[in-house]
Formats: structure tokens, C-alpha cells, sequence
């Protein structure tokens, strides 16, 4: 497994035949000046773990590009689709649910956040529940991208039922 981070919450993992961007904040990322143009390259699936415009902001064009598969909850997918996403490449998932992605699974497991995205005029748009994702791979260690977490207890029982190896944490302070 190869993991590279692009700043924030962008990760790229590459693992077996998948190519995988989470949160691909590539476009308006302080921490991350390369274009969203390299990150993209080969990916197979675009993951989004909630819609803040810091953790989906390039994901239309990644896909756009691409032609990678969606993993994210209904409404992420949905608005996505609605502005210019390929409704034949949405696989989406809520919390508790587990989706085959080929080549590995995507657990939807919950986070403690909001999750909606800023449109003109000041409007808000509700994306559904925020969430952290486990990925079980065949050959890899498991991988939990907790998205925007608070702590929460049950951060325990995910860790019982999946054994994550691999964990990615958000650290903050105001918003997590």
C-alpha cells in the first residue's frame, strides 16, 4: 500500500488495482499548491467522508477527468450528480453500511461533524450525515479515515468490529 497525503484531509491511497483519492481538497487547499491535475492520475474512486467544501472541492473535476467511481452518503452522490457527476458511477452508503468498491470494501462508520456546502448567495445546502470510512483490503491493512470526528466512545466498538491498522485523524481545534 502506498499512502501520499496532499494537505488537509487529501489522501491518495494505492493499493492491488485501486487508485483511491478521500477528500480530494486539491482545488483552494492552503496546504496543497500542485493542481488537482497529478493527484488524479489512474484514480479509481473518489471517497468522500462529508460536504464541506475543504474536504470536497475538486472531487467534480477528479471524477470529471477520471471517470473513477463515487463512494459517499446518498446526498453527497445526489448533489454531485446534479452538477455534472456520472449518476452510472455512484456507489453510495450510509452510516453503518458496507459497500464493495472492487478490489476492496467501504464501511460508512459514524462521525461527529456537519456536513453541507456553501452555494452563492450565502445558502447552505444539507449533505446528509457526516461520516469516517473503514477500508478493508485483501492484501493491506485496514484503514480508517475518521473524516471530522470529535472523540466519540464508540471510536472503540469500530475499532472491535474492523481493527484498523492504518488510521488517519483529523486534528484542529475549532471545527474538530
Amino acid at each position: 500500500m502506498k499512502l501520499t497525503w496532499y494537505g488537509h484531509s487529501a489522501f491518495r491511497i494505492e493499493t492491488g488495482d485501486a487508485k483511491i483519492l478521500i477528500d480530494p481538497y486539491l482545488i483552494g487547499n492552503p496546504s496543497w499548491t500542485g493542481g488537482w491535475e497529478g493527484p488524479a492520475e489512474g484514480i479509481t474512486h473518489v471517497l468522500l467522508t462529508h460536504g464541506h467544501s475543504d474536504h470536497i472541492s475538486g472531487a467534480l473535476e477528479v471524477l470529471g477527468k477520471s471517470g473513477a467511481q463515487l463512494v459517499a452518503n446518498f446526498e453527497i452522490c445526489m448533489y454531485l450528480v446534479g452538477k455534472g457527476a456520472d449518476g452510472s458511477k455512484i456507489n453510495p452508503g450510509n452510516i453503518g453500511g458496507t459497500v464493495d468498491c472492487g478490489g476492496f470494501t467501504a464501511t460508512f462508520v459514524q462521525a461527529l461533524h456537519s456536513s453541507s456546502f456553501g452555494e452563492d448567495g450565502g445558502k447552505n445546502v444539507y449533505l446528509g450525515n457526516p461520516g469516517g470510512l473503514v477500508l478493508h483490503f485483501p492484501e493491506d491493512p485496514t484503514l480508517y479515515h475518521m473524516g471530522d470526528t470529535d472523540i466519540f466512545s464508540d471510536m472503540a466498538l469500530i475499532n472491535e468490529l474492523h481493527d484498523p491498522k492504518i488510521g488517519i485523524v483529523p486534528i484542529g481545534d475549532r471545527f474538530t
